[in-house]
């Protein structure tokens, strides 16, 4: 193998690794479950939350990712029900969080 393709192949290898990140759900901005984490993006899809968490913080290698948790299940957003998007290192006000998204900021 020649040296420049193994060169290629350690910053493919470590641009994948550094893509990590994780949405925390729980009851506070410190004590979370992990609820989704990932390496890669894989579109925003919504997901219903198991069950309401009063805070959500999001962690992220890269601040290109950002997460938005919903009070309403589906992603629904209405007047009593507003989306809350959370940058990298970003924590929620307290509300009842009940469905989240994982999206890119380009």
């Amino acid at each position: 193998m020649k040296l420049p393709t193994m060169t290629l192949l350690v910053a493919l290898i470590s641009s994948t690794a550094a893509n990590e990140w994780t949405l925390y759900c729980g009851i506070s901005c410190s004590d979370g479950t992990a609820i989704a984490s990932g390496s890669d993006y894989q579109a925003a899809s919504c997901t219903n939350l198991d069950s309401s968490y009063e805070y959500c913080y999001f962690e992220s290698d890269e601040s290109w990712y950002y997460a938005v948790v919903y009070q309403n299940v589906d992603c629904v957003v209405s007047s009593d029900g507003p989306e809350t998007p959370i940058p990298p290192g970003g924590c929620t006000s307290a509300g009842d969080f009940n469905s989240y998204q994982v999206a890119l900021n380009l």
